[in-house]
Parts: structure tokens; sequence; C-alpha cells
């Protein structure tokens, strides 16, 4: 619970320093982070798939099936990252269109995305990595990543948003450089852990890429249904956006504001349920139905 408070403070922290160059800044970066949250929340539902039988699979010790898993997770959450990134690249001030009308927003928005999509494969790994590690009860390696992450990113933003200790004032392309440094290490430091601590997922790449058809189609029966679940969510959240962007800049940067505090309160609960789906998964596993 307390990782997801964090994890969901590194954009508000964006939100939040951007806020003081203006109301269009806001809206510019929380419009390029309407495309980030449908991608974190389809990377959501699949981690929270992969997190059913992980959990399930240490239960039972199947230390083999575990490495698959986390070898087909981070395949899938790879290609969905290139899949964004890649719409992404072709034209970013088309995807912020869609929310706002407003030229000045859609170019600040546009530069902000085009930055930011680079970091979208390091925050697949992380996520990935970081749904296995809580699912066999690490919480701490992940929590401490998270907590590296956020404070690099608010020290980027206020060097390069405002142009501090020398650097230039980038503004929002400042806060994009800042996400995307801060994913960047974010990712690199959790695999770092991971191999250092010599567990379960410290796996050979054979290990990870030792999949079959039926491994593929049994897993995907059950994740599946919980992606589609975050996806549907994500674009009825997606809708209110839409018409609120339509109501003008002032709006949008409003929304935008409403919309961080409103996330803190919304990840608490995910927090909860992800740690309840885990110890239902491990008693599961472990035979303990009741």
């Amino acid at each position: 619970m307390i990782q997801n408070l964090v994890t969901s403070s590194l954009n508000m922290a964006d939100t939040v320093m951007v806020g003081k160059l203006g109301e269009v800044e806001i809206a510019a970066v929380g419009i390029a982070n309407q495309y980030f949250f449908i991608f974190t929340m389809i990377l959501t539902g699949l981690c929270g798939g992969c997190s059913v039988f992980i959990s399930q699979y240490w239960g039972k010790k199947d230390y083999t099936n575990i490495k698959r898993m986390l070898g087909l997770g981070l395949l899938s959450a790879l290609f969905i990252s290139i899949v964004f990134m890649a719409v992404g690249f072709i034209s970013p001030e088309t995807i912020i269109s869609v929310f706002n009308k407003d030229a000045i927003v859609i170019d600040l928005g546009g530069r902000y995305l085009f930055i930011v999509l680079f970091s979208y494969v390091f925050t697949a790994v992380t996520f990935v990595y970081g749904y296995s590690l809580r699912s066999i009860g690490n919480t701490v390696a992940p929590l401490i990543v998270n907590i590296v992450a956020l404070l690099s990113n608010v020290f980027l933003n206020y060097v390069l948003i405002f142009g501090k200790l020398g650097a230039p004032a980038l503004g929002v392309e400042g806060a994009a450089l800042a996400t995307l440094i801060s994913r960047v290490i974010e990712a690199i430091v959790l695999v770092i852990l991971v191999y250092l601590d010599k567990g379960v997922f410290a796996a050979k790449a054979s290990e990870l890429l030792d999949l079959t058809m039926d491994f593929f189609k049994k897993s995907y029966r059950i994740i599946l249904p919980v992606l589609l679940n975050d996806v549907l969510w994500a674009m009825a959240s997606l809708i209110y956006s839409v018409v609120y962007g339509r109501m003008g800049t002032g709006a949008t940067a409003a929304i935008q504001i409403c919309n961080t505090v409103n996330n803190m309160f919304m990840v608490v609960t995910f927090g909860m349920a992800s740690a309840s789906a885990i110890m239902v998964g491990n008693s599961i596993g472990q035979g303990k139905e009741e």
C-alpha cells in the first residue's frame, strides 16, 4: 500500500511542480499523463493476472513456473510498451488534441509526451518485477526503488524545470526529462537488486523464455479478463477527461489537479486489494483453500 502511494506520488510531483508554471502547463502535462495512465492500467491488469499465478506457484514451491510466468510477464509488458511508444511517436500532438484543442496545450503536451514515451519500456520492466516480488512477499525492494525514483524525480524536476544549479530552465520538457531519468534509474536499480539477491527471480534468459503455447493459453485464460477489466475502467475515466477537455484549458487544468488527489486515495485501496490477492494465492498454492 505504501509502495503504491510512493509510485503515484512520482506523477503527482510533476503536476505540483509544473503547476508553478501556469494552468496551460498543468493541462499539457496532465493530458500527456492520461496516455501514460491508460498504459499503466493495462500493465496493472497484466501484472495483476501474472501475480495470481506467481503467488500460487510460490505456495507450491514451483520455482520453474514462477520463472516462466516472469518471462511471460516481461515479454507481454515489453510488447505493450513498444506498441504505446510506436503510436505515440507517430504523432504525439494528435494524442493531446483528442483531449484539448488549445494550440499551446497541444504543442507543450506533445513535446512532454515525446520525451516521456522513452520511459515506457523501463516502466514496463519495473511493473513486472515489482508485482512479481510482491507476489512472494518481498515488498521492501520495490518500495526502496520507488522511493529512490521519487526523490530523484523531485530533485531533477527542481533542477530542470526551473533551471537550478547551472542547468537551463526547460519548463515542461524539463519535467519530462526528469521523469524519464527517474524511470530509468528505477528500473535499473530494481533489476540489479533482484540479481544481487540471487533469489527465484534472478533467472537466466533460457529459464524466462522456456514458454510453450499451452503455458500461454493457460495463463491468458486468467490474465485476459483481469486485463480487460482494468482497460475498461481506464477507458471510462478517459471519457471524463475528454469531456472536461472540451470545456477549456482552465477546466482541464483543474480536473488534472483533482485527479492527482483522487488517485492518491485510490491507490490505497488498490494496495490493500493487491496484498489480499497475494495472500489468497499463496494459501491456495499451499492447499489451504479454507
